[in-house]
């Protein structure tokens, strides 16, 4: 059973009690966020890649394929090449996802609204699925059903 960690305020403002036995864990605990243990589900060589998109024209349709992590600090990124794609009279676009390592929600969020705006705005936009851990927020989520997903 994992220890409970109770602080009590003392003196200052951010000072607390902290049980010998509690500090202990607190000090491995930190030691260890910087390292993987052996029962991460990352592989130990895991290092992520820079963000990158690389697209290219075939006819109306620009395929787009982001690589990396797609998340808070990329999003702009993507989105501003999505923007680009359509504004370069794009009328179907295709985003490749097979080359992320890493989705979170705002990534998600960004597909969602191009994928809506899409119907809304008379463009197309399909998603080719990328690997098991960017499909598996899809299926969490609810969301795969909301968007197109072909072959790549």
């Amino acid at each position: 059973m994992p220890a409970q960690v109770t602080a009590t305020p003392k003196g200052g403002a951010g000072q607390a009690d902290v049980s010998e036995r509690d500090a202990g864990a607190l000090r491995g605990r930190r030691a260890d966020r910087d390292t993987l243990s052996e029962d991460s589900v990352l592989p130990p060589d895991f290092s992520p890649k820079p963000f990158a998109c690389a697209s290219d024209r075939r006819g109306d349709t620009i395929h787009l394929r982001p690589a990396g992590e797609l998340d808070m600090a990329s999003v702009p990124l993507l989105e501003a090449r999505l923007r680009d794609a359509l504004d370069g009279g794009g009328r179907r676009l295709v985003l490749d996802l097979r080359e992320l390592d890493f989705m979170d929600s705002t990534g998600l969020t960004l597909l969602a609204r191009w994928s809506l705006g899409a119907r809304q705005d008379g463009y197309a936009l399909a998603l080719v699925p990328g690997g098991e851990r960017i499909q598996r927020l899809f299926e969490l989520t609810g969301m795969a059903p909301h968007f197109d997903f072909v072959d790549g």
